[in-house]
């Protein structure tokens, strides 16, 4: 299960193996594109300072992984919000 310590929530290996992943499809490969994009660049940035603000790339890799999952507004507020 999912345990909280510090404003971190941390999941088992067991409960991650179980979360759905959507597929790569055509009509999603340019969001996943998006994602791979943002991906590098906080990569990059890390590696040239490991102290680089890389949070405004994370949002939108936030907001991208919603879309794939399709989430509802109050499915983003739960996730954003850690609680239920």
């Amino acid at each position: 299960m999912f345990s909280s310590e510090k404003n971190y929530t941390y999941a088992s290996k067991e409960t991650m193996g179980k979360l759905p992943i959507p597929p790569i499809t055509p009509s999603n490969q340019h969001m996943v594109s998006q994602i791979e994009s943002l991906v590098d660049k906080i990569l990059a940035a890390k590696k040239t300072n490991h102290a680089a603000d890389t949070t405004t790339w994370e949002k939108e890799i936030n907001q991208l992984v919603y879309q794939l999952y399709e989430l509802t507004d109050e499915e983003i507020a739960i996730v954003e919000n850690g609680s239920i």
